[in-house]
């Protein structure tokens, strides 16, 4: 499904698709981890909260790890004693625009309840299954998602294997005013 533009200089329409027009909206933005390290048979969490008003499209997200069997349980409504540590940065991908993002993307929270489970994937180690690999392995869920405002969504990457795991991942979303 597109949505049109106006052509600032012929006032012609033009459509275009959804994830070219948020990018030209200055309404799409992505933020990443640097490298970070899971230890054998433990849990590495984020937090991507919300913002009030404005609906959140997921438009993108990847996770990228060294050798090892890695669980995605991704969460929503999660209740939190400490959101952890804000992640920048958080960018526009319209280098022309200065809006910033409403949503806010944490490390390390301190989780009270995880709230309800809204997907659960394994990243596999190598296409053998035995996780002897010195490379990165990509694992990617689902391409989009349409988030509830001001909720908090918690990312859990549970390590399932007997090394230590290293991972990064980066998330792209779109923030758009909600439509009454």
């Amino acid at each position: 499904m597109g949505r049109q533009l106006r052509n600032q200089a012929t006032n012609a329409m033009t459509v275009v698709s959804e994830y070219h027009r948020d990018v030209h909206a200055g309404e799409l933005f992505n933020t990443g981890t640097v490298q970070q390290e899971i230890l054998k048979a433990s849990t590495y969490e984020v937090l991507f909260v919300t913002p009030v008003g404005l609906q959140v499209s997921i438009s993108g997200f990847n996770a990228q790890f060294s050798s090892g069997d890695v669980i995605l349980t991704v969460s929503e409504g999660a209740t939190t004693s400490s959101d952890g540590t804000i992640e920048h940065p958080s960018v526009n991908r319209n280098r022309n625009s200065a809006a910033m993002p409403g949503s806010i993307f944490y490390l390390e929270p301190t989780v009270t309840t995880p709230g309800d489970i809204i997907s659960k994937i394994w990243l596999p180690p190598t296409t053998d299954g035995t996780g002897i690999q010195t490379g990165r392995q990509m694992g990617s869920g689902e391409d989009s998602w349409l988030l509830k405002s001001d909720t908090k969504y918690l990312f859990s990457f549970e390590n399932l294997s007997k090394n230590r795991v290293r991972l990064s991942m980066r998330l792209s979303w779109a923030e758009i005013p909600e439509e009454i």
